[in-house]
């Protein structure tokens, strides 16, 4: 069965999910709208040989052709995009607005059925979290196609994973960059610094992964050596503030998004 999924907004993130889409042997229809009719018409050439994917005329013509719609505008330009929108009760509009609550979005796609989810941009090689509420069977499984579906308890929830999964992925970036940076000073040439770094935080994650049943701590805790380089590194980074600051930033990330 072709399932039928329309986009409202198609830039980046709208993007990366077509890209992570297009791995998969699934069969969708997409269309998508967006005010820049480039964005759309470039999407649709892009992946025209992975899945039919067309431009709508304007975002109800993406509503009413779409079983699933995925909600994909920036935060401030949310009500503009679906004022005057007609949804029907059969259909589930999966919101990746950040920010986005149940409360406002239910009124405006009445009488058609919000689900909030976060995912990010490495749904393009269908490895991200993908954070959902409430439970929907639909949205779990196309989004399960783009990395790890994590149902979440309760909306309350959303936020600070918000903060974990957005910005923390982020940072993980940016600390690449960093500790590349630091590596090529010391010598080592620029493309073997950069694998030096991805490789290592790879080979901490799939060790991780390993070692399931065990606390991340009690890993840790056989890594420190006393006395080596570790733990001599750790007590830098703990006098300095490096550790606390990473939940120092996640606490002032969560309450700026809760402040609005």
């Amino acid at each position: 069965m072709i399932l039928k999924i329309g986009f409202i907004g198609a830039g980046h993130i709208a993007h990366y999910m077509l890209t992570g889409f297009s791995t998969t042997n699934r069969a969708f229809e997409f269309v998508l709208a967006d005010p820049d009719i480039k964005k759309t018409s470039m999407a649709c050439r892009e992946f025209k040989d992975s899945f039919h994917c067309t431009a709508a005329q304007n975002n109800q013509d993406a509503v009413d052709r779409s079983e699933l719609i995925i909600l994909a505008v920036r935060p401030d330009a949310l009500e503009t995009a679906l004022s005057g929108l007609r949804f029907t009760p059969g259909q589930i509009v999966a919101s990746v607005v950040a920010g986005a609550t149940l409360k406002t979005l239910t009124p405006l796609v009445f009488p058609a059925r919000p689900v909030r989810v976060l995912p990010i941009s490495c749904v393009a090689i269908n490895k991200s979290p993908v954070l959902v509420y409430p439970e929907n069977n639909s949205v779990q499984e196309v989004f399960s196609l783009l990395g790890q579906v994590h149902l979440l308890p309760d909306e309350t929830t959303f936020t600070p994973g918000t903060s974990l999964v957005g910005a923390f992925y982020a940072w993980m970036i940016a600390l690449m960059d960093e500790t590349s940076t630091w590596t090529q000073n010391q010598g080592i040439d620029p493309v073997t610094a950069r694998q030096l770094v991805i490789e290592t935080i790879e080979g901490a994650c799939g060790m991780a992964r390993f070692q399931e049943k065990v606390s991340l701590k009690k890993i840790w805790d056989t890594l420190a050596t006393p006395g080596g380089i570790s733990e001599h590194g750790a007590k830098i980074l703990t006098q300095k503030g490096g550790f606390s600051s990473w939940s120092d930033a996640l606490h002032s990330v969560t309450q700026k998004m809760r402040d609005g």
